[in-house]
């Protein structure tokens, strides 16, 4: 369960004298004393302090809503709602192989784990949990898609377009701009089918873990034949879902997949 009084900041005191003091000089590549904000081409990062009200506020944009993403400000997220990977992938048996007592954050601890290993619909409402405790959905933008980023030396900013999507699927383009820029969309939730002859002219289903229909499940493949490329943590974690209820499945591997004996196993001893 997390607690609201468990949310912590920084002393605002702390953090202004902090401010005022003055960083150690460097030497540049031509061996003359500059300041560290300061470098030879001329540029020099402003004197700010912190929380002043003449100060214009600074914009930060965040790609992604994810599990790395919900310590940010305000989020582009392709989807319809919090979770990322997490989110999007509904395959069988899907689970998490980090404990789950080490996969929070430290800010939010969650004791109501259901398993040492949690399934992917309980890491999501711990996520969903979060974002509705700490109020973060305020500065989520859902079914936004950053299409581009280009850096801009002169106004010293980011210049985005932004895709907002429709559930009708129109889209509507717009431009932004912000002075920072996460990069926190992820790598799990993009994948690469694999160039196998004959797959374009392939009669049957196709489907990628990373991408699994929400619609297809126990029933959709109770009875049908399936085979599965790979021996990956995702297909170990497949494979035994499936088996049971298919008609034959078959899982052709490339090379070796090593096993090792998971971190439950040594908290017994």
């Amino acid at each position: 369960m997390i607690n609201h009084q468990e949310k912590q900041g920084y002393d605002s005191d702390q953090v202004n004298q902090a401010s005022d003091m003055r960083l150690p000089h460097g030497l540049n590549t031509d061996g003359e004393d500059l300041p560290y904000h300061t470098n030879a081409d001329g540029y020099v990062v402003p004197d700010v302090t912190y929380k002043d009200p003449k100060n214009r506020r600074i914009r930060v944009v965040t790609i992604g809503g994810g599990f790395s993403d919900l310590l940010k400000h305000v989020i582009y997220e392709k989807n319809g709602d919090v979770g990322g990977a997490w989110l999007e992938k509904r395959y069988p048996n899907c689970a998490c192989d980090v404990p789950s007592h080490s996969y929070v954050y430290p800010f939010a601890p969650n004791p109501e784990w259901p398993e040492f290993y949690s399934k992917s619909d309980a890491i999501w409402s711990y996520l969903d949990r979060v974002t509705k405790v700490f109020d973060l959905r305020k500065y989520m933008k859902f079914n936004h898609r950053v299409s581009q980023a280009i850096w801009d030396d002169v106004e010293g900013l980011w210049r985005l377009k932004v895709e907002k999507v429709f559930k009708d699927g129109s889209v509507d383009e717009f431009d932004t701009t912000c002075d920072v820029l996460l990069q926190a969309a992820g790598l799990l939730n993009n994948p690469i089918l694999p160039k196998i002859p004959g797959y374009a002219t392939f009669k049957g289903k196709v489907i990628h873990t990373a991408q699994w229909p929400s619609d297809f499940g126990q029933e959709q493949w109770k009875g049908r034949k399936v085979v599965v490329v790979g021996a990956g943590a995702s297909a170990v974690q497949t494979v035994p879902g499936m088996q049971p209820h298919v008609d034959e499945l078959h899982v052709f591997v490339r090379s070796k997949t090593w096993l090792v004996s998971a971190a439950a196993d040594f908290a017994t001893l």
